[in-house]
């Protein structure tokens, strides 16, 4: 009977005991899912992970959480990406005519209406008070304007063109839209937001989109540099030859950069715009007309370190254009620009990109360093053709 009783607690005690255990392995494992869960050592197929630890030298250290919900944000974010862009997007479209037969007789045509895929071109929405900006190689072959085209934005609401602004030589023009009102302005991404491997999505006025990615930008890396190439070029992980009249956003739906000659141009190198293109009819780009070297980008065999932009002569010996308003001015080679207005050249401020808030036909004062000799010239910038 003894035997019996003590062979009956042992044997509870050992369920007893498996069962705390169990239990501990259980508690055990949910600590670990929740406060040891970073550790590079832990690991559960039940966690929604896709684990890539280090289990062989040539296996990357990686684990991926939730793989099929960061997926799924992606493409969420991306659509609220392009919806947010798509709500200041246009199309510019040849204006139909209205027989005036059908007029007196107060009858709709076909011509009345606009194929929202046939644009001629696609623009934003600068201004709330109708201010577009139209991009691409398309703007050439447009006839004159305005009289011939129409705006139509995404409410499909159509617009007349009452005025323009032409920027010479470039693939930029921009519009105002008669008694437009509460609009929706473009918000554009500043230069210094950029790094490299940023995601970043290409849309156009059809609502084709592609996610890409920033793999390069061209700075000018050039050691002798000009200062009317202020212009800055994208390259992406994708070659998006498939679609026409495309715009890039960042994932904020701030736009970036459009497609010109081949070129992804930065909007940001056009900052000139929007100081003093809204009131001038027509515009052009700013011309000093030197070629230079950015001091503040070299290391001198000399230890000095120096600052601003040394007037340098090419590889083809041209130091000053000939005609340019640095020769008229009497800029020769060897030349120091320090200053441009009160704006000192340094790291952060290349010559060109300071030209860049130009425009032709302004005044600006040139501090120079000629040997010991610092002086201050004034020229008015020419016009690039």
């Amino acid at each position: 009977m003894n035997k019996k009783r003590i062979f009956g607690i042992n044997s509870f005690l050992a369920v007893a005991l498996i069962s705390v255990a169990l239990i501990g392995g259980i508690l055990g494992a949910l600590t670990a899912r929740f406060y040891l869960v970073d550790s590079s050592y832990y690991s559960s197929p039940f966690a929604n992970e896709l684990n890539f630890l280090q289990s062989g030298s040539n296996r990357p250290n990686l684990i991926i959480r939730d793989a099929k919900k960061v997926v799924v944000s992606q493409d969420v974010k991306v659509q609220e990406t392009a919806n947010q862009a798509r709500e200041s997007l246009v199309g510019l479209f040849v204006k139909q005519l209205q027989p005036e037969d059908l007029v007196e007789m107060e009858i709709k045509p076909v011509s009345n209406y606009y194929q929202l895929n046939k644009q001629k071109l696609t623009g934003l929405i600068i201004t709330a008070d109708g201010w577009v900006m139209l991009t691409g190689d398309g703007i050439k072959t447009l006839k004159e304007l305005p009289g011939n085209y129409v705006v139509v934005d995404q409410d499909r609401e159509i617009y007349e063109i009452d005025k323009i602004t032409e920027i010479e030589g470039q693939a930029v023009l921009l519009v105002h839209l008669e008694d437009a009102q509460n609009l929706k302005p473009m918000s554009f991404m500043k230069f210094n937001d950029l790094s490299l491997g940023q995601s970043l999505l290409a849309l156009n006025w059809q609502d084709e989109q592609i996610l890409t990615a920033l793999v390069n930008i061209d700075r000018s890396t050039k050691l002798i540099k000009n200062s009317e190439d202020f212009f800055n070029y994208l390259f992406l992980t994708s070659e998006l030859v498939d679609l026409e009249q495309i715009l890039l956003f960042n994932l904020n739906g701030e736009a970036i950069a459009f497609k010109a000659n081949d070129n992804w141009v930065l909007f940001n190198s056009y900052n000139f715009i929007w100081q003093s293109a809204l009131v001038d009819e027509k515009m052009f780009l700013p011309l000093l007309g030197i070629n230079y070297i950015n001091l503040s980008e070299v290391a001198q065999a000399t230890g000095e370190q120096e600052q601003g932009a040394l007037i340098y002569a090419d590889s083809k010996g041209v130091s000053v254009v000939l005609g340019s308003p640095a020769e008229e001015a009497e800029l020769v080679v060897g030349d120091i620009i320090r200053a441009v207005d009160s704006i000192e050249l340094n790291e952060q401020n290349d010559l060109a990109q300071v030209l860049s808030n130009y425009q032709g036909g302004q005044k600006i004062d040139l501090t120079i360093l000629r040997g010991d000799v610092l002086e201050v010239k004034t020229i008015i910038l020419g016009n690039q053709k």
